[in-house]
């Protein structure tokens, strides 16, 4: 989730605790894209409900309507576009505590991030050997919330985490394994998974050509290949993978399904 860093980030203050969803809530994953609202609801009881809304005010009438949620007790999550993000990962050669791995932030910060003095909000993954830091302008992020007015989102994710949730979810693959996971909609994602860090890879290009430049190095050493191919594509040849025997192609679903689906587990042991 996205911290507000206000203009003078240089400050060395400790950070806000991590917040997780609280036990009882009900979670929905909000996106949107192609002018309407997708949506995924958990429920305390861990059921999940996904659909498509045309307008805010048709989301709304869904969830206080049909699934009879109250408004308050609801955490709502999205995602930012990747385009908006600066993103940096840097090798980590020791355990940081908690004053380290502030200090190791705020240098990035200070001294790698391209900045043009405007106030900018930050989100940051720390895990063993790997620091992956997230920043956006603070402009961009309000403009972002902007479209779910007068929704009032409570956390903003970035797509890496978010992708890897649903993913997780639907394989059942933990975060101890090394997987390679491919997200085939109009720009094809490949996330490559495992203990110490996540690397991600975009291509333009059709799967074919894509998987012998970039997926088929990343692919070595993988216990596993997750395939998730959008709805909106049309049907992809994957025999050009020649590990056949580690590849999971999930069922299809419309992208903005998949993505609603990572927002919702956010705060979930996934």
């Amino acid at each position: 989730m996205f911290f507000n860093l206000s203009v003078d980030y240089t400050m060395k203050v400790a950070f806000p605790p991590r917040k997780k969803a609280k036990k009882h809530s009900i979670r929905v994953g909000v996106f949107f894209v192609s002018n309407c609202f997708y949506y995924t609801l958990i429920t305390a009881d861990d059921e999940i409900n996904s659909g498509v809304a045309l307008t805010i005010n048709e989301l709304i009438e869904l969830l206080t309507v049909q699934y009879r949620c109250h408004l308050q007790q609801i955490v709502f999550i999205s995602v930012l576009p990747q385009h908006l993000i600066w993103r940096k990962s840097v090798y980590v050669s020791q355990t940081l505590h908690q004053y380290a791995l502030e200090q190791q932030l705020y240098h990035i910060l200070e001294n790698d991030l391209p900045n043009d003095g405007a106030p900018i909000w930050f989100d940051y993954l720390y895990r063993q050997e790997s620091l992956d830091v997230y920043v956006i302008k603070q402009q961009s992020a309000e403009q972002e919330l902007g479209k779910y007015s007068p929704l009032s989102l409570q956390v903003l994710d970035v797509l890496p985490r978010t992708l890897l949730r649903a993913f997780r979810y639907l394989s059942g693959k933990s975060q101890q394994e090394k997987v390679l996971y491919c997200f085939c909609a109009e720009q094809l994602i490949f996330l490559v998974d495992s203990p110490n860090k996540t690397e991600m890879l975009f291509s333009q290009e059709d799967f074919s050509a894509s998987w012998h430049k970039l997926a088929s190095t990343f692919a070595q050493n993988c216990s596993s290949i997750i395939i998730l191919q959008t709805a909106e594509q049309t049907e992809i040849d994957f025999t050009v993978i020649e590990q056949r025997d580690e590849v999971q192609i999930l069922p299809t679903m419309a992208a903005g399904e998949f993505i609603t689906l990572g927002c919702a587990l956010w705060g979930l042991d996934v």
